[in-house]
């Protein structure tokens, strides 16, 4: 059957079957544009996530290789054992940033470069370089289970582009500075040091690492103590101690208890012996840490291992982190939301470990680099 409508200009109007047609017709096209639209976002939503999280990998790496580069570096003198720690370190404080406790078996000495690996914190083993717990609250210091840490400890200087929380590098000796206890450092300025807090001073001989032990003038820096003088003519310099420790840990902002991880970084506080918990880049979500151990003096690495295996960490107190002389870092990063149908349960291969989602949606991307430290080969 069939309804037509005659104008008085003699046109008529649609069938009931070509109405319907044209109605299929113009919903098949919307379903198409809607379609479009839909994939069209999702796919900017995915490619600015992984955008976002190829930057989030980049700037983390960076971060972590400038440090690592800078690893054992006390001024101009490149053996650590001319170092001299005049901090006393309490029992309640081993495992700190400023815990410089590493015997050789000829002497302590200042440990650059520290790591935790997550299988071995599983049996008990925790560096001096931690004073952490396997946990999920990175707010806290905690370090997630499954995962690494490292720890590491130099003085600023001039090559390192990115200064500590105080914005110090380092500053000239500008007289002579005497050993002994309440030492009087002159220095050509003192901006962003503070008292307590903890700095160097070194020339090509060594270097002595102390406590600020009273509010410093505008030239002058007084150390708990000294081992031994230093003469304004071997042009020495005073930087603060630089200690920092990356892990991943919890931020705290998933739904339903659920964990999102971050890298994160712990910091010596400017002024104080205290330590500093600071969120870096959110999505961080493993990483995995080998390290290049020179076993005969020549500079170059002769095997890569996790912290706590042999030979890194043979003997009891462990002595070969003085030895490490390359680091090579693995990370997985994911995007922070969720995005397509398929679950992820690739198998990620990170360093020495493997990493399997448990299936939720989101992208992953492993990156791996190596970092030479300048200061140990």
């Amino acid at each position: 059957m069939s309804f037509r409508v005659k104008f008085r200009n003699g046109s008529q109007g649609l069938s009931l079957v070509e109405l319907l047609v044209a109605i299929a017709l113009g919903a098949i096209l919307m379903t198409g544009a809607i379609s479009l639209f839909i994939n069209n976002r999702d796919t900017y939503k995915v490619t600015n996530e992984l955008s976002r999280l190829q930057e989030t990998a980049r700037y983390a790496l960076d971060m972590m290789v400038k440090d690592i580069r800078m690893a054992g570096y006390f001024g101009c003198a490149d053996r650590l054992d001319t170092v001299t720690v005049n901090i006393p370190v309490p029992d309640e404080e081993i495992g700190s940033l400023w815990d410089f406790n590493l015997d050789t078996g000829a002497g302590t000495i200042v440990p650059p470069i520290e790591g935790m690996d997550s299988d071995v914190v599983e049996d008990g083993f925790q560096p001096s370089g931690f004073e952490v717990t396997v946990g999920s609250n990175g707010l806290a210091g905690e370090v997630l289970a499954d995962t690494d840490a490292i720890a590491i400890r130099y003085i600023a200087g001039n090559m390192n582009d990115v200064a500590p929380a105080n914005g110090t590098l380092d500053y000239q000796v500008t007289a002579n500075a005497t050993s002994g206890s309440n030492s009087i450092i002159t220095v050509d300025s003192t901006a962003g040091f503070a008292s307590a807090q903890v700095a160097a001073v070194a020339d090509c001989g060594g270097s002595d690492i102390f406590q600020i032990s009273d509010a410093p003038t505008e030239t002058t820096v007084e150390a708990n103590e000294l081992s031994r003088g230093y003469k304004a003519t071997s042009s020495p310099i005073i930087a603060p101690l630089v200690g920092v420790r990356y892990y991943i840990g919890d931020n705290g902002r998933g739904p339903n208890g659920e964990v999102h991880p971050s890298l994160y970084r712990t910091i010596i506080t400017p002024g104080a012996l205290t330590e500093t918990n600071q969120e870096l880049f959110e999505g961080v979500e493993r990483m995995h840490i080998l390290y290049g151990v020179d076993s005969d003096d020549d500079g170059a690495p002769n095997s890569y291992v996790a912290a706590g295996v042999e030979p890194l960490d043979a003997g009891s107190p462990p002595t070969n982190w003085a030895n490490v002389v390359s680091v090579r870092i693995g990370l997985v990063v994911r995007t922070v939301d969720e995005h397509g149908r398929d679950p992820d349960t690739t198998e990620y291969p990170v360093n020495d470990k493997t990493f399997t989602p448990d299936g939720d949606h989101r992208q992953r991307r492993v990156f791996t680099t190596t970092a030479m430290v300048r200061n140990l080969s």
